[in-house]
């Protein structure tokens, strides 16, 4: 799991994305593909968390450090915490050069598998 600054690029007008906000259920929604639509979500920068099967987890740089409520955290394969998600967060793919792209169905299940409940999402 890596932690970096992503590339925003309007290629397509919409994408399909699942959102987790806090004390929600996860929900799969079309987005706007620009810069302000992902901060009107996260309420702050854009960083991302890559996952595996090409998906990326969009979240708040500062959610930590501003005093957003915690949202999930993300088991690794064995059960150990490997990162704590605060404030809103939403789930895309990326192209080779780090544009975020929508998710197909089948990475949508993926997301969903994912999560034991909606504190809880475990990896693998």
């Amino acid at each position: 799991m890596n932690t970096k600054n992503t590339n925003i690029t309007e290629k397509t007008r919409t994408i399909e994305v699942v959102t987790a906000m806090v004390g929600e259920d996860l929900k799969a929604v079309t987005l706007e593909n620009s810069l302000e639509s992902f901060h009107n979500i996260l309420g702050g920068s854009v960083d991302v968390i890559e996952l595996c099967n090409d998906i990326s987890v969009y979240i708040n740089g500062d959610g930590m450090a501003d005093g957003s409520r915690g949202n999930f955290i993300i088991l690794n394969e064995k059960n150990i915490p490997e990162s704590v998600v605060a404030g809103n967060a939403f789930f895309a793919s990326r192209d080779e050069q780090g544009n975020i792209t929508g998710l197909s169905d089948q990475q949508v299940e993926i997301i969903c598998d994912w999560f034991i409940d909606n504190k809880l999402m475990r990896l693998g």
